[in-house]
């Protein structure tokens, strides 16, 4: 799928690096807890080699934890009399899609419960590498065949042809394709972000 090299910036396109960092900055100043910790997660487990970090997922739980009890506001565009909360963006409930779905995924009925979470964060790192958490994503950069990466999955026209634009373009289609993808081959080998990050 989408071939990135994380020091090397494509015309107009942004590396990793960069965009993680304005990931973590927009949430810092707008998330609520919920998803601080889950970028503060990311980052703990990409320092840690990426391989099922326990103490990444703690973190990720407590703040998880701590949005069942704290409401969620987000800062509002203006100071009026009435202020108007900032949309969400798209990527926050997509982000969050993932973990629920692919929380589910159990590749055997004895499957350990940290097995299990290091796929949720796998997928995460993975999803982001590959489209910034964006079901409009694409690139035609360095494929060859020339082709294009589609969605959030990246799902490419020329090796996944099987995957329409329709769906590939739509989170929700995109997603399970892509949990059915990883069930067939055991792992994340079917895109190349997880090179990465080290992840099978």
């Amino acid at each position: 799928m989408s071939k990135f090299r994380i020091n090397q910036i494509h015309p107009g396109r942004k590396t990793l690096k960069t965009r993680l960092k304005e990931k973590v900055g927009f949430v810092k100043r707008n998330a609520p807890p919920f998803l601080l910790g889950l970028s503060f997660a990311l980052v703990f487990a990409m320092q840690a080699n990426y391989e099922g970090n326990k103490q990444a997922w703690s973190l990720f739980e407590t703040f998880q934890n701590l949005e069942r009890r704290v409401p969620i506001t987000y800062a509002a565009e203006s100071v009026t009399e009435e202020p108007k909360q900032t949309p969400k963006p798209a990527w926050v409930e997509h982000s969050k899609q993932v973990i629920e779905t692919w929380s589910e995924v159990k590749m055997s009925p004895t499957e350990a419960e940290h097995v299990t979470k290091a796929r949720v964060l796998h997928a995460l790192m993975v999803s982001y590498g590959e489209s910034g958490w964006s079901e409009a994503n694409s690139n035609s950069q360095g494929n060859t065949p020339p082709s294009t990466d589609r969605g959030f999955w990246m799902f490419n026209s020329y090796h996944r042809a099987d995957v329409s634009d329709k769906c590939a373009y739509e989170f929700e289609c995109a997603n399970t394709e892509a949990i059915k993808t990883y069930k067939g081959r055991k792992n994340f080998s079917a895109w190349h972000a997880r090179k990465v990050f080290g992840i099978n």
